[in-house]
């Protein structure tokens, strides 16, 4: 007969399957459900809140076993990986956040045009992500990214884990602490950045740069006046007295140096790899030598030339684009100042603010908004507490910490739309986790039930402060078939150099591949942003306001001006209070009886107007 030890852990075996099959059956039946400003919260049974309870507590009875399984651990965390990320693609049909279609536009203009044109817009400047999809689209024989595109917050996900892994064994940390913080990982990344958009790329091939300069560049020693700042450190904090520990500053894991033949590949793969995360994304190659500066600077790294080799590669790259980047800010009205710049370097904390959606949220959406602030602000704590304790304990922690603070420099750059702050969370996120982790599991196995209690609830609130925050707004970012037929029909059929307004911002705009052709500089601003229709119940009294909105735009364009409104993006300008619910549709029926609208393309999702500019037949 077994143990009881061995019984009870035969018997948890099973908190798996049923976590799993209790998904499945939470999932049977739901199929684009109707959302309010609570948003996929209030559609979803219980059944499928059981089912991630189940699934934590399965982890961490894994997890604070007497021997981990490594295999268990990993299925556990594709499980995690496909409950959170791969319910929504499940349940809705069609890819959602809007934003996400304009580059499945890029992807099919390359192969449209049989390359990328840098007079087109930013991403065929930057194409890196959009000719690698370009070219998936060729050789797997599918005419957009359309297909695949709503399953790709899974694989990045799944990517991320797979690098992370990699990192997280550079680093002097026990097998629990490395397996922990790839949970949190996954539960914290509630940023949206998974989607089919080129930062999700960047982000995988940036943890490959920082992986590769760890295991084979990593240093053996920090310079002498880091150690010496450690021991007077560790003096006032009343560091544990361990002659056996190793240097708190030290941060070198399993790893040695690369020598010779091998030195000069691991050399070659790390400038292959940072080179297409250069070509791929605008932000991400400063980040990732805005960290390794860091990590060279404290002596974590070397020889420290890599770093400025990398530096001059995005310098290289950028140089040419300058102009480009120029000419497009003074086509939009607000050329590039040197002022600008000394501005957002004096005002750091200004940069910090999200700029958030706008409008007067509904009680459901300003509620379940104060997810993301929490758990930023609860991941670092936590991490601070878990670097303060390896500090104290004379176990590495700088390097952790500086690649974690890193980012914070983005501040002196620029607000980035209000998205500085979901940057600088998504890349400390890696180092974060792994603090946080330190936080809650240490080096040895004492106190198992203590530490197995506070690892789960720390889950448990990670966890639901990501469904408040991802599946709470998914009303935001949420794309009907229709609006999807619609954007396509525009574009198939509208004359070349028409332009598209919108009632909301959240359409599918730029979806097909000749996206080119039509004329972006004079698009009609979305009724959303205009005081004059905001607020109020929209109907036959705002037809004559809107006519003069678009009749202001006809002599700029060269082709037609066309308005599209529809469910998705009325449910979008009700749940932020923009307006009041069924204003868009009510606009929709004062349209349908104006002379100055036609009608030419409706479905049960959405509805293309085409503004008349005499009130006659148009072009």
């Amino acid at each position: 007969m077994g143990s009881p030890r061995a019984a009870g852990v035969r018997a948890t075996d099973l908190l798996l399957p049923a976590a799993l099959a209790t998904w499945l059956v939470a999932l049977h039946g739901v199929h684009s459900p109707a959302l309010d400003d609570w948003g996929l919260l209030s559609a979803l049974p219980v059944a499928f809140y059981l089912a991630l309870a189940l699934l934590a507590l399965s982890t961490v009875v894994v997890l604070f076993s007497p021997a981990p399984s490594r295999l268990r651990l990993a299925l556990h965390l594709v499980a995690l990986i496909v409950m959170l990320h791969g319910t929504v693609p499940l349940i809705f049909p069609e890819t959602n956040f809007p934003w996400a279609y304009k580059h499945m536009g890029v992807a099919g203009n390359i192969n449209l045009r049989g390359g990328a044109n840098s007079t087109i817009d930013i991403y065929q400047n930057w194409p890196g992500f959009f000719a690698a999809a370009a070219w998936f689209d060729h050789i797997a024989g599918v005419s957009s990214p359309l297909s695949y595109a709503k399953w790709a917050p899974v694989y990045f996900n799944l990517l991320f884990c797979l690098e992370l892994a990699f990192i997280l064994r550079q680093l002097r940390l026990s097998s629990r602490q490395r397996w922990l913080a790839l949970f949190i990982s996954v539960g914290g990344n509630w940023v949206g950045q998974d989607y089919f958009a080129p930062q999700a790329l960047a982000l995988v091939l940036s943890l490959a740069a920082y992986g590769m300069m760890l295991a084979w560049f990593q240093a053996d020693r920090p310079p002498a006046v880091l150690r010496w700042v450690a021991r007077i450190g560790r003096r006032i904090v009343g560091a544990r007295a361990d002659a056996t520990s190793a240097p708190a500053v030290v941060a070198t894991g399993d790893a040695g140096r690369l020598a010779g033949a091998d030195r000069v590949f691991g050399l070659v793969l790390v400038f292959a790899v940072f080179s297409v995360v250069v070509v791929t994304h605008q932000l991400s190659p400063y980040l990732v030598f805005v960290g390794l500066a860091l990590a060279a600077a404290a002596g974590f790294v070397r020889p420290r030339w890599i770093v400025a080799g990398l530096t001059a590669v995005t310098i290289a790259y950028l140089v040419p684009h300058l102009a480009y980047l120029h000419r497009s800010q003074n086509l939009a009205g607000s050329p590039l100042n040197p002022r600008d710049v000394l501005n957002a370097l004096s005002n750091p904390l200004d940069n910090l603010r999200s700029g958030g959606f706008g409008g007067n949220p509904r009680p459901g959406r300003a509620i379940t908004s104060k997810g993301a602030p929490l758990l930023i602000v609860g991941l670092w704590a936590l991490a601070g507490c878990g670097a303060l304790r390896r500090f104290r304990a004379r176990r590495p922690m700088l390097l952790m910490v500086l690649l974690a603070g890193s980012p914070l420099l983005l501040a002196f750059g620029q607000n980035y739309g209000g998205e500085a702050i979901f940057r600088i969370y998504l890349f400390s996120l890696p180092w974060v986790s792994a603090l946080a982790a330190c936080a809650l599991v240490g080096d040895g196995v004492r106190w198992p039930r203590v530490r197995s209690v506070a690892t789960g609830v720390v889950l448990a609130g990670v966890l639901t402060l990501f469904l408040a925050t991802f599946y709470g707004s998914v009303e935001l970012y949420r794309v009907r078939p229709g609006s999807v037929a619609a954007s396509e029909y525009f574009y198939a059929h509208a004359r070349p150099g028409s332009v598209l307004g919108l009632g909301a911002p959240n359409f599918p705009g730029r979806v097909a591949a000749n996206y080119d052709e039509f004329q972006t500089g004079s698009v009609p601003p979305t009724l959303t942003t205009l005081p004059a229709f905001v607020g109020h119940q929209l109907g036959p009294g705002d037809v004559t306001a809107l006519n003069a909105v678009y009749q202001a735009h006809v002599a700029a364009t060269s082709g037609s001006v066309y308005l599209c409104l529809g469910a998705d993006q009325d449910e979008y300008a009700h749940a932020l209070g923009f307006f009041p619910e069924g204003s868009l549709a009510h606009l929709d029926q004062a349209l349908a009886v104006s002379p100055r609208w036609r009608v030419v393309y409706r479905n049960r999702d959405a509805v293309i107007y085409q503004f008349l500019p005499s009130g006659g037949t148009a072009p």
